[in-house]
């Protein structure tokens, strides 16, 4: 009688805790209830006075505690050596778990990151194609054609080869370690240089030339007049001696003396395109 009493209470506590369905992220099971744990970053008292409303406690500096958690102690934070290159730790927070960080140029040297290492730099002719991070190094490649890289460095990709200018031309091109050398461009300045000594050259010839000549080959050289010639009809003696000129239907007297006159004065010039008449009133006057 009293095995069969106890198993039929022991089949009702079976039956009772299946049919409990505790949170198993945030309740734990006790006494055939369903008990609350303490929140990330906490820790729960050793002594629980009530499975509905347990006692807890913040965790202390450098704990943490990530999820929800009955036990009644908190984690340790990992130490962060900065003599393994490690960044050093600040703002940790008590709900997670901190990550150490690498300095700057600096990675993992293995999945568990338990030192860190520099990052490689690409050498000479080569040039960064990824930077390294935190987790990874460098990716170097080689400079194509038209770049180059003529220093070791983990952070410079290739540089491009320099246009040379209006005005510059390339004296020696680059390669994948130097960029092009640009030259200023002096065709122009040697072409003035030349226009000007000829120049000068042909002045001076010119000069000397003038000098040999002297002044005398200078004189003015008078034009020749251009005669027009005088048509004449006739030519006489009039009662006072004078010779008379029939031109055109006028009648011109020309006294002795004038008919004597040198041929450049101003009357002469009327009468020098008729040098015809001239002669024979010369001739007349001369009777």
């Amino acid at each position: 009688m009293n095995f069969l009493a106890a198993l039929i209470l022991t089949v009702a506590l079976v039956v009772d805790a299946e049919d409990l369905h505790c949170d198993p992220d945030t309740q734990f099971e006790q006494g055939g209830e369903c008990c609350k744990m303490c929140p990330p970053g906490q820790k729960m008292q050793a002594s629980l006075e009530s499975c509905s409303e347990p006692r807890c406690q913040p965790c202390r500096e450098n704990e943490y505690q990530d999820k929800y958690t009955k036990d009644n102690t908190c984690k340790l934070q990992p130490y962060c050596d900065p003599n393994k290159n490690f960044k050093e730790a600040v703002d940790m927070k008590t709900t997670v778990k901190h990550v150490c960080s690498c300095k700057d140029g600096f990675h993992c040297s293995s999945r568990e990151c338990i030192t860190c290492v520099a990052h490689t730099p690409c050498g000479v002719g080569f040039g960064v194609q990824t930077k390294g991070s935190h987790m990874s190094d460098t990716v170097c490649e080689e400079c194509r054609h038209g770049t180059f890289s003529n220093e070791s460095s983990a952070e410079d990709a290739c540089w491009t080869w320099t246009e040379c200018g209006v005005g510059f031309y390339v004296e020696k091109a680059g390669t994948n370690r130097s960029d092009n050398i640009c030259v200023k461009d002096r065709g122009h300045v040697i072409a003035i240089v030349i226009g000007v000594l000829c120049a000068a050259v042909a002045v001076v010839v010119v000069l000397c030339s003038v000098e040999s000549l002297g002044p005398e080959s200078f004189t003015p050289i008078r034009q020749e007049e251009t005669r027009t010639p005088v048509e004449t009809e006739d030519i006489g003696i009039t009662e006072n001696g004078n010779c008379v000129v029939q031109e055109h239907g006028n009648a011109v007297k020309l006294s002795r003396q004038e008919s004597q006159m040198d041929t450049t004065t101003e009357h002469s010039t009327l009468f020098s395109s008729s040098s015809e008449g001239k002669s024979s009133c010369e001739r007349l006057n001369s009777l």
